[in-house]
């Protein structure tokens, strides 16, 4: 597994810059404990989603199970701030042409 043991806003590290670029630091980790926090992030966001699904079931009294269930679709779909993806840089098409 990998941790982040810094993280860097982007400048470049020549030595004269006081941020440094993120470093990767390898974490010894045995597989049960890997599969002990999958396991862990697995139920958070089944948390998240029932939480999602209580705030939606306040906001519309009235909706059926199956219109819970086209909302909560919808919030997985929405990405605010991330409409065009996760990465830094330029949008480009997918696929790509050769």
């Amino acid at each position: 597994m990998f941790n982040a043991s810094s993280v860097s806003d982007g400048a470049a590290d020549d030595g004269s810059s006081r941020f440094a670029r993120a470093r990767l630091a390898v974490v010894p980790m045995s597989p049960r404990e890997a599969q002990e926090r999958f396991e862990t992030l697995d139920e958070l966001g089944e948390l998240a989603e029932l939480m999602k699904r209580a705030q939606l079931a306040r906001l519309h009294p009235g909706a059926s199970e199956a219109e819970l269930d086209e909302l909560i679709e919808a919030w997985y779909a929405h990405r605010p701030g991330a409409e065009a993806g996760d990465a830094e840089g330029p949008i480009l098409e997918w696929p790509r042409r050769r």
